[in-house]
């Protein structure tokens, strides 16, 4: 008998707090000895307690958003990462004071103090202490909350932050969640997978790397690696987050406000087109309807009753194949028979003023014209040859000739939800443009 399988067993490791992993040796930066400036940044020779040598670089990207980095000994710069969008060298003015403590930096939003030793970091805006590194979170003599740093466990190497909260902040953020909009006091693993389901478990469909604090500002961690964050928990005077990579790469941004907040983030990372005016309004769904009559009920008593409504969703029974099938995957294949012509369904509801939605997921039915269409055009995740995943699903289009072929064919990548479909690869251009 197959064993039960529960969503969060890929995440039982990241369940060991932070701080607390006995396999771990962890190292915090203590010092910075020296420091050198190029235009709007600065770079800090540091050194750990252990004496090791490590590099934090400051910069500003515009005068109200401080980009920090630490590389860890043996660490270079990785490759930009495709969340930040191309832009000009900033133009500030940008001031450095060095005195017996450390240094100062002062740009027309900020104030930014570093202490030489201890290492501190402290940032003023308006007159008022905005954000500092958390560094003496102990109980007597030992660490609940490691100071800014790293940790090794077995070679790989993890970077962290640790940063202050006082009494009355909290944070909200972090993409699609299903908890509580103030995440202080919660713990999270920043790792986008299928949820099977949206009710019970902390796992995301879609994470975002950002977060926002009640004292004004916000923090992108600019990593596509996982990553953890304790905001508040399990110490309740500080919030850590922590990244499975050898360099750390944050923006603090400030504000003072929300609005300005997210307008300096998203002038960082991008922003979507405008939604039209339709998709702001109230969404009527139910899981499942299960036919166009199902529908035009529904319609017809939320117009009698005067209650407001601007779009129907139809979740995935509106594909043909998805009565035939355990779980959920998208073909793009229409039930006509459950739900007729769709484009008289579609003018219907025009009629009566709304808006048809057609639930959709990145997964593909095995077997499926589209399946095999995929396939033939290399369009689904594979996996690298010598993973643990490399020998499974290896599979030809149909009318492939012979073996051979079937050696030299990317393995696709197995799934867990649904185990019988297959994952389209979004990073492939041309596979994005084929599910348009």
């Amino acid at each position: 008998m197959a064993r039960a399988r529960n969503p969060l067993v890929e995440f039982a490791h990241d369940q060991v707090p932070l701080f607390a992993d006995p396999e771990r040796d962890y190292h915090w930066v203590r010092r910075y000895d020296g420091w050198e400036r190029d235009n709007n940044a600065i770079t800090l020779a540091a050194r750990d307690e252990s004496d090791h040598p490590l590099t934090v670089r400051l910069s500003f990207i515009e005068p109200a958003v401080l980009r920090v980095q630490l590389l860890t000994p043996g660490a270079t710069d990785p490759p930009p990462t495709p969340m930040l969008i191309a832009a000009d060298t900033p133009r500030l003015t940008l001031t450095v004071e060095e005195h017996e403590d450390g240094l100062r930096l002062r740009t027309s939003a900020l104030v930014v103090d570093v202490d030489r030793d201890p290492w501190r970091l402290r940032v003023m805006a308006g007159g008022r202490s905005l954000y500092r590194q958390e560094i003496i979170d102990r109980a007597y003599h030992e660490f609940v909350a490691f100071p800014f740093g790293y940790s090794v466990r077995a070679g790989e190497v993890r970077v962290h932050e640790t940063f202050a909260l006082e009494v009355d902040e909290y944070l909200q953020g972090l993409g699609g969640q299903y908890a509580a909009v103030n995440k202080r006091g919660q713990r999270h693993t920043a790792w986008s997978r299928e949820t099977a389901g949206t009710n019970t478990t902390p796992v995301t469909y879609m994470h975002v790397p950002f977060f926002m604090s009640s004292r004004g500002y916000g923090i992108f961690v600019n990593h596509g690696e996982r990553a953890t964050y304790e905001l508040g928990y399990p110490s309740t005077v500080s919030a850590s987050f922590a990244v499975d990579a050898p360099v750390l790469d944050y923006f603090l941004v400030a504000g003072p406000d929300p609005k300005a907040i997210l307008r300096r983030y998203t002038a960082l990372t991008g922003r979507p087109a405008l939604p039209p005016l339709w998709s702001l309004g109230v969404w009527m769904s139910r899981c499942m309807y299960r036919d166009a009559a199902e529908v035009r009920e529904s319609v017809t008593r939320m117009r009698a009753l005067s209650l407001p409504v601007d779009v129907y969703h139809l979740d995935p029974m509106w594909l043909a194949s998805r009565s035939r099938q355990r779980l959920d995957s998208c073909d793009f294949e229409w039930n006509h028979e459950a739900f007729g012509d769709p484009a008289a369904l579609v003018s219907w509801l025009g009629e009566h003023g709304l808006k048809l939605s057609l639930w959709e997921n990145p997964y593909v039915w095995r077997g499926s014209a589209m399946y095999q269409e995929g396939l033939a055009r290399g369009f689904f995740a594979s996996v690298p040859a010598g993973s643990p995943d490399s020998t499974a699903r290896v599979e030809l289009p149909a009318g492939a000739a012979d073996n051979s072929t079937v050696q030299s064919a990317p393995p696709i990548a197995p799934t867990d939800y649904p185990d019988d479909a297959a994952l389209i690869d979004y990073t492939n251009p041309d596979a994005v443009e084929w599910v348009k």
